[in-house]
């Protein structure tokens, strides 16, 4: 084994030190390789993972060479990058912007799906009285309702929108698609670009009936001393079973660990935020949000929505005439 090592090193140096005026015979390292590179392939939304002998070699969701060695064969699996969904944060806010990827490595400029929810709290007691001690109880229900309006569609596939409520109650408010449910099944990216009053024919007006989708939930029992405090969480679901949640734009607000909601590169898979308006298609929202990356790396604690770059959003003033603060009042008419 010496003298076969002593032998290709002092052939590696025969070849780097030779003269112009000599013409070496070439040596094929390939032949002495015992090993042969391979490209890893991957598909969106998933993990390759690449076995030998049964034995993981290589684990990616990126394109990425590997070795593997001469005459071994591979066998390439692919696993679905889920994560635990964000089932006890959610937003407690009453009214929130909903903003979303459909994809877990996207493009990251969160108007995939971008929606207005607005929740109306319902609360009524119930007073039971015995006749032995305890001699008095009472229990404090909420019913909430709901109200979605949809503002913009970067997407370009099909995926389902739905909340989950503090009860485990789960309502899907697009049983078809976002798209066929919530923007009449309109083709093409929506409402994801700079417009300027008047608001063109190809911006889609959502603030009606037509467009808003309402649900009211079954009475739960809640807490007496904090009724108020009711998180829902909102997601879509992009492939059978992958369900994506949203992160919030106040890291002080979260109830659970943010990870659970954010990628492998770091960034969230939607976001919950106030009224703001969203980032134009295919511009990052780091690049609009000037305090973005501080955010999701910790750094800053709350994603700074009034320090911005106007040339990177749709229309401020636009989106703040058409998103309704009242929904429920259209649907008393």
């Amino acid at each position: 084994m010496k003298k076969i090592f002593l032998l290709l090193v002092t052939s590696i140096l025969g070849v780097s030190c030779v003269s112009d005026d000599m013409i070496p015979e070439k040596l094929d390292f390939k032949q002495l390789d015992p090993f042969e590179s391979k490209m890893a392939t991957i598909k969106e939304d998933y993990k390759t993972i690449i076995k030998v002998d049964n034995q993981i070699i290589c684990e990616t969701s990126i394109a990425i060479p590997y070795l593997i060695e001469k005459g071994k064969t591979a066998t390439v699996e692919y696993q679905l990058l889920t994560k635990d969904g964000y089932e006890n944060g959610g937003y407690a806010i009453h009214q929130f912007m909903a903003m979303f990827e459909d994809t877990r490595n996207g493009d990251n400029d969160y108007n995939d799906f971008v929606s207005y929810i607005t929740v109306v709290d319902k609360f009524y007691a119930v007073e039971e009285h015995f006749t032995s001690a305890p001699w008095y109880k009472r229990t404090i229900y909420a019913q909430p309702s709901v109200y979605i309006q949809p503002l913009a569609l970067g997407a370009s596939k099909d995926f389902e929108f739905g909340i989950k409520f503090p009860n485990g109650e789960i309502w899907m408010a697009t049983p078809n698609s976002v798209r066929a449910d919530l923007f009449d099944s309109k083709v093409g990216y929506i409402n994801v670009d700079y417009v300027d009053w008047p608001i063109p024919e190809s911006y889609l007006l959502t603030g009606n009936l037509e467009h808003l989708k309402k649900h009211t939930t079954q009475p739960y029992v809640v807490n007496s001393e904090s009724p108020f405090l009711q998180r829902i969480n909102p997601f879509i679901v992009i492939n059978p079973g992958d369900t994506l949640y949203l992160a919030i734009y106040d890291h002080n607000l979260e109830q659970n660990n943010y990870n659970n909601v954010v990628n492998a590169k770091g960034y969230p898979y939607g976001i919950a935020l106030p009224k703001t308006p969203w980032t134009r298609e295919k511009i990052n929202i780091s690049t609009a949000y000037r305090n973005f990356e501080s955010w999701i790396q910790g750094t800053s604690q709350t994603l700074n929505i009034n320090d911005f770059d106007a040339t990177k959003l749709v229309n401020s003033s636009v989106v703040q005439s058409q998103v309704l603060g009242s929904p429920q009042s259209l649907f008393s008419k």
